[in-house]
């Protein structure tokens, strides 16, 4: 018998932290992206483009991706308390988990604060603002 995994259960919107109104500035997403997040919480836009601060910028990258340009383009649009989800293909998760995305998100002065497995496929790291004092 084989195991259900345990993020089957709960949907993607929960575990990104995507709620009722939010805006959500998305680059990079896969072309299943829609499917991928399911029913939104009502009043929830998702913008591909964008001039304007949003709540949440998720990036979808590989290893080939210029991650540090992604993240100061994503800062840019963020609101100073929004969050930054880092998604990426869980089979890359090794080369690119430690030795890529959190040294490259620290450097722009963002500090990871919890991993999920979005699904069967993807995996993502959310960042925020490090705050100065």
């Amino acid at each position: 018998m084989q195991a259900t995994p345990v993020y089957t259960s709960t949907p993607a919107t929960t575990k990104l932290g995507i709620l009722e109104g939010m805006k959500v500035y998305v680059i990079n997403p896969p072309d299943n992206y829609a499917d991928l997040l399911g029913k939104l919480p009502e009043g929830v836009e998702i913008l591909t483009k964008t001039d304007r601060k949003v709540e949440c910028v998720k990036i979808f990258i590989n290893k080939n991706s210029d991650l540090k340009e992604l993240l100061l383009d994503a800062k840019n649009h963020l609101f100073s308390v929004g969050m930054i989800w880092v998604c990426f293909p869980k089979e890359e998760q090794d080369s690119l988990l430690e030795q890529h995305i959190k040294p490259i998100a620290h450097s722009v002065a963002l500090k990871d604060e919890k991993f999920i497995l979005i699904d069967d496929y993807w995996s993502g790291i959310l960042f925020k603002p490090s705050r100065s004092r």
